[in-house]
């Protein structure tokens, strides 16, 4: 029997993953931020504003961190990135940030069991 994917709920772990690797993204593009550059100081603020959504909840999440690294500057130039985040089914959006995919999956005479797949970006495994 082949697998079958499951359309579970993303869970906090796999929520901050994607995050994280959008906020990766977002700096990867800014020329500023490339391995060939380097800085005496840096410091700045990360804002988050999401709202997780649960079985007709909306439950909004805030968070501000600052940080200060290195040698304090004269003077700093500051940059603000803004990402947005588009509402996709949560198979897609572990297909797109690498996440495993769960599937109920059966092998020989045992019972099935649910384990995780990761399956090629772009590609849109069907759901169950």
């Amino acid at each position: 029997m082949p697998e079958q994917t499951l359309a579970l709920k993303l869970n906090g772990a796999e929520i901050r993953k994607v995050l994280l690797e959008k906020i990766d993204q977002a700096l990867s593009r800014d020329w500023s931020m490339n391995p060939a550059t380097s800085y005496d100081f840096f410091e700045g603020k990360i804002t988050v504003s999401i709202s997780l959504h649960d079985t007709g909840h909306e439950y909004p999440l805030d968070v501000s961190v600052g940080m200060q690294q290195g040698l304090e500057p004269a003077e700093a130039e500051t940059q603000t990135v803004e990402i947005p985040i588009n509402k996709l089914p949560p198979n897609v959006v572990r297909v797109d940030n690498g996440i495993e995919v769960p599937v109920l999956a059966k092998s020989g005479e045992g019972p099935a069991t649910v384990k995780g797949i990761r399956y090629k970006k772009g590609s849109a495994p069907r759901s169950a």
